[in-house]
């Protein structure tokens, strides 16, 4: 890999949500022009690890400032985390004539079909190196990480139209779930930098709180109404800052058994204090804490008392703080959110318009969405909808989609896969005449009929 002399070194910080999973780098003009680059051209980012990025000019309000802004896949690809510096370059590239992937993400989309190749379509004007993460949305459905086990030619290379991607499904240790991050979250700006300044940044840096002899919060409470992002947060701190992240549901830790509650709570505090620095994360904390007298059991009186002995004792477990959630903060006993134990409380209200337009753009991005979709029009029309509603929506309507274009080519050809049950929407007319090769695109109609759902999925509920 051939570098240019030239070498800045910058201050992380988060790119916008349009910037998420294409490996863009934001920075100054200035130092485009100090390292001869134009738009366009590849970078590489040296953290811990290195990685490559596609260099753009960064937005009016960042110039003068030294800072690079990346998401968080390339600050996941080079080991960096936000606020940290990294070295940056101009770097050679050429064109991929072959990737091989192998996907990070369960999905049972890629089960059914363990080794498949694609054109590099869905990745299309990526840079990338061997052992890179990129995440890549299928069938204009379903985001996937992926990891790039090899490319030819080797070193730094460019995905195109006509790169072949082969897809090579294998279990792997960081197969999972898809990792979330700061910018997959909409909204919540005040909540992320309240958190990052409680929690991630004390447990990161204690030599400088110590030295400004500043304490350490104890813990930090998260409330709000369900599908506000509590728990979407926790998962992006543990991704983000690279802490030590033990996650547990309120309900877990209930057994029926006598002492074998409390015993199941100091064994929480006692796991988060070996593997320190940590944040324990306790979800639904009103079950396992809830008001004196709302339970009728000595045995959940009994854990109660237990858990806010573990809360009195944090202080001395060094490099641990407690992050718990509730959707109900009137059911939590009292005693638990006095100073000292739950130092802060942190409201997750309801989304406003702009933050349910926030979330509508990172739900449908990189979908095919049809012209007459109007996002800031679903967001007006979603007043009272948290983002798992929001959620829900995006998904369904891609769905509803799929099932109409799967319908069309049925249209097209009667004896094609007759085996396979479709759906239509009750307001799609589908002729013999439909053209089959029609591009896959998600209409308002799908947005309109999956709010339907999700307006029955509450009156359900």
């Amino acid at each position: 890999m051939k570098k240019d002399n030239t070498t800045l070194i910058l201050k992380v910080k988060d790119s916008l949500s349009e910037d998420a999973s294409r490996a863009i780098a934001r920075i100054d003009t200035e130092d485009m022009e100090s390292l001869g680059m134009e738009v366009g051209e590849i970078i590489e980012v040296e953290g811990k690890r290195r990685t490559v990025a596609k260099v753009m000019p960064c937005y009016a309000e960042d110039r003068g400032k030294n800072i690079i802004r990346l998401d968080g896949i390339s600050r996941e690809n080079s080991w960096i985390g936000l606020d940290e510096k990294v070295k940056i370059h101009k770097i050679s590239y050429k064109l991929a004539n072959k990737i091989t992937l192998s996907p990070l993400t369960v999905s049972s989309l890629l089960k059914k079909n363990k080794n498949t190749k694609h054109s590099g379509s869905f990745i299309e004007g990526l840079p990338v190196i061997a052992g890179d993460r990129v995440r890549a949305t299928l069938f204009g459905l379903k985001s996937c990480d992926f990891k790039v086990e090899d490319t030819i030619p080797d070193g730094v290379v460019l995905v195109g139209p006509a790169t072949l991607i082969r897809i090579e499904s294998k279990e792997t240790e960081e197969s999972g779930a898809l990792k979330v991050s700061y910018k997959d979250i909409g909204g919540l700006r005040t909540q992320i930098q309240r958190i990052r300044e409680m929690i991630e940044l004390p447990l990161k840096y204690p030599h400088v709180f110590k030295r400004l002899r500043i304490d350490i919060p104890k813990g930090v409470f998260l409330y709000g109404p369900p599908g506000t992002g509590k728990t979407l947060l926790a998962e992006a701190i543990a991704n983000e800052s690279g802490i030590n992240f033990i996650s547990i549901k309120g309900p877990e830790l209930i057994s029926p058994g006598a002492g074998e509650s409390e015993r199941e709570v100091r064994e929480v505090f006692k796991k988060a204090k070996q593997t320190a620095p940590t944040i324990l994360f306790l979800d639904e904390i009103d079950s396992l804490v809830p008001r004196r007298g709302s339970s009728s059991t000595d045995s959940h009186e009994g854990m109660i008392s237990q858990f806010l002995i573990e809360m009195d004792r944090v202080e001395e477990l060094k490099g641990v703080v407690v992050l718990g959630a509730t959707n109900r903060l009137d059911l939590v006993e009292p005693a638990l959110l006095r100073s000292g134990r739950f130092d802060f409380l942190l409201e997750f209200p309801v989304p406003d318009e702009d933050t349910r337009l926030e979330i509508f753009n990172i739900h449908t991005k990189n979908k095919p969405l049809a012209g007459d979709v109007d996002l800031r029009e679903l967001a007006k029309k979603t007043g009272g909808k948290v983002g798992s509603d929001i959620e829900f929506i995006c998904q369904k309507a891609s769905i509803l989609a799929i099932r109409e274009y799967k319908l069309m080519q049925m249209a097209e050809d009667p004896l094609r896969d007759k085996t396979t049950k479709v759906f239509a929407l009750p307001s799609a007319r589908v002729s013999n005449r439909v053209n089959a090769d029609k591009e896959l695109s998600i209409s308002k109609r799908h947005f309109e009929e999956a709010m339907k759902l999700v307006m029955v999925k509450d009156i359900n509920n």
